[in-house]
């Protein structure tokens, strides 16, 4: 029995060190400065709050300072903030990453703010029906983030995807759980299609 055990664990092992190390490469080795073409619209993912007063965090602010630099070059003309936040007293994060946005001089007509998902995927799922599932689209995150951001926006549907990484690196913490959460994604992902081929109601409900 012991022995049947052994191989499907060091597999699940040899797989979480493999990913673990091409998160840290993409973290290291992701061009931070590169050109970018027009698109039908910049979604910039949130990425949590403050836990002492539930504000942006450091992550999601330069999200925003990298998607509004993006807008302000005339890249797109639509910005969407994605992202729920439910443990803050404040607010949400889509929220409030759109008033930092304003206060940097995007006007409300230009931006789409999607404040209920709580995962990667559940941003993809929620914010391309409200923009029309656009032709193209800039994709803004931190860079050890993005290949699974790409891939959940894929699976969603999304056709051309530009990925631009923001300026900041991501420390240990953030690391261990994109290397956990990459296959956490990829497991959930057949249920919900099954659940919702089922008409199970709030099939989304699977990909928090």
């Amino acid at each position: 029995m012991i022995r049947k055990l052994i191989w499907p664990v060091l597999i699940g092992a040899g797989l979480l060190l493999f990913t673990q190390g091409s998160v840290e490469a993409v973290d290291r080795y992701w061009p931070r400065h590169t050109a970018v073409s027009d698109a039908d619209v910049i979604v910039c993912l949130g990425a949590g709050v403050t836990d002492t007063t539930g504000e942006l965090g450091p992550n999601s602010q330069q999200r925003v300072e990298t998607c509004v630099d993006l807008y302000l070059a005339g890249k797109a003309p639509k910005l969407a903030f994605t992202g729920a936040a439910s443990e803050s007293p404040i607010g949400d994060v889509a929220t409030q990453m759109a008033d930092y946005a304003r206060t940097r001089g995007v006007p409300e007509q230009a931006m789409v703010v999607e404040p209920n998902s709580e995962s990667t995927l559940q941003n993809a799922l929620f914010t391309l029906p409200m923009l029309d599932n656009p032709a193209s689209v800039i994709l803004v995150s931190d860079a050890f983030h993005l290949p699974r951001s790409w891939i959940s926006f894929k699976l969603v549907g999304a056709r051309d995807i530009t990925l631009v990484a923001t300026s900041s690196r991501a420390d240990a913490a953030w690391k261990r759980r994109e290397t956990l959460a990459i296959w956490f994604n990829l497991a959930r992902f057949p249920v919900y299609l099954a659940a919702d081929a089922f008409g199970v109601a709030n099939a989304e409900t699977l990909l928090h």
